[in-house]
């Protein structure tokens, strides 16, 4: 087992530990059953598929059921019901203490089971007849058809470390080779050393592995590449390739567009779909998915220069926005919406390249199509422009119209210097790291970190004067010093901290506090310069006379 499956940490180490004695017994005895059913049905002279397909159907009950058992299942007390066994869609939960759902009557049990089965068998039986289809398994690096066979290929492809598929499934892979072990003897066949499924050319990225892992970056961008490539061969001339895509790291859309950027295919057309609202996976947040449909790469492409593709980009994405914004797009999925846009225009090109010569990375193009939904979007702070501001103060005040004070996941961190082209040094101070994820820093959390000086950044002075609470003295003096208590920008953006994060919070507090107390700290602050100066001319008249003697 993975340490990725969380039974793992408590000791486990078999898919038969997380079952009772009553459970194993209970799944053998049903396992069984199907599997005789099959034989029976081949020798009333039933066919081959036929029978095949009935002994299908029950086997994938089977492990319905089996997603309310074993050891992993919990109690939900306000729904008066069990909770199925994926804490997050592919992890599987565990607890000291666990609901065992029984024999009889009730939510997860196998008569409330059948009777929903029952119900949805009779909508589909209900529907208007559809046209037959031939289903084969195989993988999608080999597909076996001649190429230009295909009108479309769609694939919704695996989401990198998102989902470990295999090591998820596992569970029920190992009941259910023996539920069809006479239906569909090939199922067992697996060449896995503890008889699992095969994992060879599983493609994703597997971290926090018992020992070494061979379905590493490496691995997981070669198989998605062969498997691009394949699909572009197989479809025709006009032909389309439609892949399915979402993630909140920027690391693997940048995998994944380079594979199909290498299997030879480019971006044509592209749409959000929000099919994954509300999934978590290994701490990325899912809000929507891209449809980007592809097509084979025409030959000859020109050479791009970066600050034309740059403009086209931007234009491209400004062109999108309204519909977004029409459509209920979030800013948050309006950012993730534009990176298609934004390779539909790169793959114009046989490549982009800067004035040097240099090829630009794909990661330039990721941060652009995120600054420039905000380009387009023309936010305002106060009077000015986002874009007005400094590059630090933008990352901040974009972090916080974002996530206010609330811990985000560290891609969004990641994503956000990748817009503005900031290290992670460079945005030094601003968020600070904590359990779950990074977050606004306080004004006294960043106040060691902050090197200031008449040109420090607008948020750097801002932090300060949160580090000083409600001090009217001391931030007078502060601005004074600085020459800064005329700086509007940095009123601008007080108000818009203090508005994102909230009155409750004391940072905001003091911001509020501070923009209305503005007049009163610029009068002290004015006074405080007018006796520096009338200090500095004493000192100078006492030196002009000290020469004169």
């Amino acid at each position: 087992m993975s340490a990725f499956i969380g039974p793992a940490g408590y000791g486990y180490r078999s898919w038969g530990d997380l079952c009772n004695d009553r459970q194993t017994l209970g799944f053998v005895r049903l396992a069984r059953i199907i599997d005789n059913l099959c034989a029976e049905m081949l020798a009333a002279a039933v066919s081959n598929e036929y029978a095949a397909a009935l002994t299908g159907y029950a086997a994938s009950n089977f492990v319905r059921r089996m997603n309310y058992s074993t050891r992993s299942v919990t109690l939900q007390a306000y729904g008066q019901k069990p909770t199925h066994i994926y804490f997050n869609d592919s992890g599987i939960s565990h607890s000291f203490d666990y609901f065992e759902t029984g024999c009889g009557t009730g939510p997860a049990t196998w008569g409330s089971l059948a009777v929903h089965t029952l119900r949805n068998l009779k909508k589909q039986l209900d529907r208007d007849r559809g046209n037959p289809a031939l289903v084969q398994r195989g993988s999608a690096m080999e597909l076996p058809l001649p190429n230009g066979f295909l009108d479309a290929v769609v694939t919704d492809p695996p989401y990198d470390a998102m989902i470990n598929y295999c090591d998820s499934s596992d569970l029920m892979y190992v009941w259910l080779k023996r539920a069809l072990l006479t239906a569909h003897p090939w199922l067992g066949v697996t060449t896995d050393p503890d008889g699992l499924q095969e994992k060879t050319n599983e493609a994703v990225i597997k971290f926090g592995s018992i020992g070494g892992d061979h379905r590493t970056e490496a691995h997981y961008k070669s198989c998605i590449t062969k498997a691009f490539d394949q699909a572009r061969l197989k479809v025709g001339p006009e032909g389309v390739v439609s892949i399915v895509f979402g993630h909140g790291d920027p690391d693997a859309w940048a995998r994944v567009l380079t594979a199909i950027s290498d299997a030879g295919l480019v971006l044509t057309g592209s749409w959000p779909c929000s099919t994954e609202k509300g999934g978590k996976q290994t701490g990325e947040y899912i809000d929507n998915t891209i449809m980007m449909a592809c097509r084979a790469a025409e030959p000859g492409r020109s050479v791009g220069d970066v600050r034309v593709v740059d403009e086209l980009v931007r234009a491209e994405i400004a062109r999108r926005v309204p519909d977004w914004t029409a459509d209920g797009l979030a800013d948050s999925d309006q950012r993730m919406a534009a990176i298609a846009p934004a390779m539909e225009v790169v793959g114009k090109y046989a490549e982009v390249r800067d004035f040097t010569g240099v090829e630009v990375p794909i990661q330039h193009f990721l941060g652009l199509a995120h600054k420039a939904v905000e380009e387009a979007a023309d936010v305002r702070i106060d009077k000015f422009r986002l874009a007005d501001f400094d590059e630090r103060t933008r990352f901040a005040l974009s972090w916080a119209r974002q996530h206010g004070r609330g811990v985000a996941a560290g891609s969004e961190a990641r994503w956000l210097r990748l817009s503005y082209d900031l290290s992670e040094k460079d945005v030094a101070g601003i968020i600070k790291k904590v359990k779950g994820g990074p977050r606004l820093a306080f004004g006294d959390e960043a106040a060691d970190t902050l090197d200031l000086h008449p040109n420090s950044a607008v948020i750097d002075i801002a932090l300060a004067v949160a580090a000083e609470g409600r001090a009217l003295a001391e931030i007078a003096e502060a601005l004074h010093v600085l020459d800064r208590e005329s700086d509007e920008m940095l009123w601008a953006a007080m108000a818009e901290l203090a508005r994102a994060v909230g009155e409750s919070d004391r940072d905001g507090q003091t911001w509020t506090w501070a923009v209305r107390q503005r007049n009163l700290i610029c009068d002290r602050a004015l006074r405080a310069r007018d006796v520096r100066e009338r200090e500095r001319e004493r000192m100078a008249a006492q030196e002009g006379q000290g020469r004169f003697f």
